[in-house]
């Protein structure tokens, strides 16, 4: 397409990045779906992953340097994510786990959106995220509390992991910049 002159050579890197990135994504949703699979939790896995991936790209959070590394934190993270669907479903465990789900709501809601460097925003992007953000996060928690109501307790459990994973994500990417910036301080003071 860019012998033929149809896209500029200008993009040729924008246009790299982007297939790279699309492929990444694929193999990783793959990767997932397999999984989903074998442990025979594929509603489940879809609630997850849909409400994982719908807030991740508006509160962002932790972005990995590769993409290598990126699928083996979403392979660990769901794996963990099939861990706790497998402990037994008291009613106990269901209202522990939608109070830190709540907790987690309220965190997205205060820190989003998490700008990282590998993924940088413009003042008005990061307005418009943080609001954003805010809404489905409500959204999510008004399903996470409506859903806890269903006698079969896998979609709040699903629902809850997700808001808890997306809290985790934020918190670690601002402690991972806190710790960046005591290292960069502590150099310079040197």
């Amino acid at each position: 397409m860019i012998e033929k002159k149809v896209i500029s050579p200008n993009y040729k890197v924008i246009l790299d990045y982007s297939f790279e990135l699309f492929l990444a994504t694929i193999m990783n949703v793959i990767m997932i779906a397999i999984i989903s699979f074998i442990f025979n939790r594929v509603i489940e896995s879809a609630i997850f992953l849909s409400v994982f991936a719908i807030l991740r790209t508006f509160c962002g959070g932790y972005h990995a340097n590769t993409h290598l590394t990126c699928a083996l934190i979403l392979v660990v993270n769901y794996l963990l994510f099939m861990l706790f669907l497998s402990i037994q479903q008291n009613n106990l465990f269901v209202a522990i786990s939608g109070f830190v789900a709540c907790f987690a709501s309220l965190i997205i809601c205060f820190l989003s959106p998490i700008e990282n460097k590998n993924k940088p925003m413009t003042k008005e992007k990061k307005k418009k995220n943080r609001k954003t953000s805010q809404i489905i996060t409500v959204i999510v928690a008004l399903l996470l509390i409506l859903t806890g109501f269903f006698p079969n307790k896998i979609f709040s459990l699903s629902i809850a992991f997700s808001l808890i994973t997306v809290s985790i994500s934020q918190l670690s990417t601002i402690v991972h910049q806190i710790v960046i910036s005591k290292r960069i301080c502590s150099e310079v003071s040197k």
